[in-house]
Formats: structure tokens, C-alpha cells, sequence
């Protein structure tokens, strides 16, 4: 699982005015040495306003850093900001390169600009970023405080609500590692016109229409930009017997499934199966960007699907996925490959159904 390791950086977004660039720069160079990940727009000027952007970069972030000054504080950004990540419950860490009054930042500790290199590397180390982030994620285990999550209450609002989340991160320019739990993944999504007649196959006697077809392939088609770059990491049930759809729909889907797997490497994937899976739970999570945890309506699609950016919460999501995945690959134990089992496991499994269907 070696190839899931790079994502666990801290993400520190920085706020600053457009006069206080030097030093931003100075303060990334220097969280970046730390071994943490500075995230700041390099394209918008400090000044330009509290953007739909920006709200994405702070809902991300580990961290959010204020660089708190004169030219900043004197512009109502700054402070519509700070308001926003806390509303968020994201961990603030103001950086004071002028002392200014604000009753807002009366309520965070505030830590003091050093010019001193050295010196401001000490102030900003690894260790003070872990430590805040990890009080954030215990505060929230004893329920003090509470993630921001957005529902997608029917099947629909979930699957476009997937499309923007994941194709939000890789707008901004990152990509994740995609963590799946569930039936047969996003991944058995066909990526194909929505005129193939793989669909309405695959859907057995109902027929969700075109429309619903296009969102599902975008769903997707994001979801494997990912995947392409970051890796990916699925539980997935193969044996799962769609009893309600009939064996042609569940030999299509896997299918689906197969041509995915025989296309990606295999230091790009790591499949965990795991047989009598619960069909009521799907579990999405795209690096420490996003998760997404829905419950089913008995195959009937996906309900009340719950979505939070809010990365400590993310992070004991992962962390609870990654020792499932880890002891269902030791309970695998074969020579091959996770990915090369799991296509041999569905390829069977493929073979006994068109057998069922030619009789």
C-alpha cells in the first residue's frame, strides 16, 4: 500500500494581502521545508475578494493561516475569512505581522511574524501544525465539535454532488487517492455513450432514462482522473448477486469492472474483497479532499449521502478504511497481485454466469 503514502501532507492554506507577498512567499518556502503542503492562490491577488475559490481552498485545508497585517486587516475579507473557517470548525493559526485590533482574532491564539528565517521556522514547525490538527480530530471523536457535511438526499443528488466535489479539487490543480466500500465501486460504471445499449442491460427492468446515464459516466470519468494519477483503493463484493436486476445485469457490471482493472497498473490499485459486504452502505473517500458515505434503498440506489470536505474528519475516515483494506489483503494472501486476483475472481465468476444464460 505503498502507493497511497504521498497524500498524508498537511494542507496549510494561506490568506494574505497582495502587499504582504514577500512574505507569503517566505512563509511557504518554509512550510514546505517543514514537510508540510502551503496552499495559496498564486494567481488572485490578496486583494481580489472573498471568491467562490478561496471558500474551496479554506474547506480543504488542515490549516488555515491568516497572515494578519494592516494592508490585510483594513479590508473586510480577512476577517469574512477567519469567520468562514471557523464556521467550518477548520483549525485557525493567525500569523500577526502587525498588531491590529480585532475582536475576532481575540478568540484564536495568534502567533508573531519572525524576519528571522530560523527563527520563523521553529514558530511554524511540523510538530505545532500535527499537534493542532490532532486536537481538532480529538475534539471531534468526543463530539465538542462537528464537521459541516452537505446531504444528497436521492441517488441523483448524490451522484452530482460526487461530480463536483471530485472535479472541484482537480480544477484547483490536485488529485487523490480514491478509497471505495461497496458493491462493485464507481469503477463498474460504464464509460461509454449514453446511447450503448450497455445501460439500460445493466439496469434490468428499469430504465433511469439518458439523463441519469450522462451524470453516472461523469461520476465516473472524475472519479477515475484520479485514480489515473493518485492510485485508487476498492472493497468491493464480486459476488454480489443483483437478484433484483438478473444475471445479464450483473454480468455486464462486472464486465464493466473487469475492463477497468485490466487498464490500470498495478502500482495504481489495490482491491480488497470482501464477500457478503452489506449492499445498504457506500463509502467514497478522494484523498483527504472528501468523503462521501451513503446508504441504500434496498438496490434501489443511493440515499441520504453525506459530504464533508472537513479534512480531520476525513483523516479517521481513512484511517478506519485503511486497516479494513490492510487485513482483507493479508486474508488474501496470494502470490499475485490484489488486482490480478480480483480479475481471476471475477473473470470466474463471469464464465459461470454466461454459462446460467446460454441454458
Amino acid at each position: 500500500m505503498d502507493n497511497i503514502r504521498e497524500e498524508y501532507q498537511y494542507r496549510i492554506f494561506i490568506s494574505y494581502s497582495h502587499k504582504d507577498k514577500d512574505r507569503v512567499e517566505k512563509l511557504a518556502k518554509i512550510l514546505t521545508e517543514n514537510g508540510l503542503n502551503p496552499v495559496y492562490d498564486k494567481h488572485l491577488e490578496g486583494g481580489f475578494g472573498f471568491t467562490d475559490q478561496i471558500k474551496k481552498f479554506i474547506a480543504h485545508a488542515h490549516v488555515f493561516v491568516p497572515l494578519i497585517s494592516k494592508s490585510s486587516s483594513q479590508r473586510g475579507w480577512v476577517h469574512q475569512e477567519i469567520g468562514y473557517a471557523a464556521a467550518l470548525n477548520i483549525p485557525i493559526m493567525p500569523v500577526m505581522i502587525d498588531k491590529v485590533p480585532s475582536a475576532m482574532l481575540q478568540q484564536v491564539q495568534a502567533l508573531h511574524w519572525d524576519d528571522n528565517e530560523q527563527n520563523l521556522k521553529k514558530i511554524m514547525s511540523f510538530e505545532r501544525f500535527r499537534n493542532l490538527i490532532e486536537d481538532a480530530q480529538k475534539s471531534m471523536s468526543q463530539k465538542d465539535i462537528s464537521p459541516l457535511f452537505e446531504c444528497g438526499l436521492l441517488r441523483e443528488d448524490r451522484t452530482k454532488l460526487m461530480v463536483r466535489y471530485a472535479s472541484d479539487i482537480s480544477k484547483l490543480g490536485f488529485y487523490g487517492h480514491v478509497r471505495q466500500k461497496g458493491a462493485l465501486s464507481s469503477f463498474h460504471i460504464p464509460d461509454k455513450n449514453p446511447n450503448d445499449p450497455v445501460w439500460p442491460i445493466r439496469y434490468g427492468n428499469e430504465s433511469p432514462g439518458e439523463y441519469r446515464y450522462r451524470w453516472l459516466q461523469r461520476e465516473r470519468q472524475e472519479l477515475e482522473k484520479h485514480a489515473k494519477v493518485s492510485g485508487c483503493s476498492i472493497i468491493i463484493d464480486p459476488h454480489l448477486s443483483y437478484i433484483e436486476r438478473g444475471p445479464e445485469a450483473r454480468k455486464v457490471r462486472l464486465e464493466e469492472l473487469l475492463e477497468f482493472l485490466k487498464h490500470i497498473p498495478d502500482d495504481k490499485v489495490n482491491v480488497g474483497i470482501k464477500e457478503g459486504l452489506s449492499k445498504e452502505e457506500h463509502l467514497t473517500i478522494v484523498g483527504d479532499w472528501f468523503s462521501a458515505e451513503a446508504f441504500s434503498n434496498k438496490g434501489k440506489g443511493y440515499l441520504q449521502t453525506m459530504f464533508t470536505r472537513h479534512a480531520p474528519f476525513v483523516r479517521n475516515s481513512i484511517k478506519v478504511f485503511d486497516e479494513e483494506l490492510e487485513y482483507l489483503l493479508k486474508k488474501q494472501g496470494t502470490l499475485c497481485s490484489s488486482r490480478e486476483y480480483a480479475i481471476q475472481v471475477i473473470e470466474q465468476i463471469v464464465e459461470e454466469l454466461k454459462e446460467e444464460l446460454d441454458t
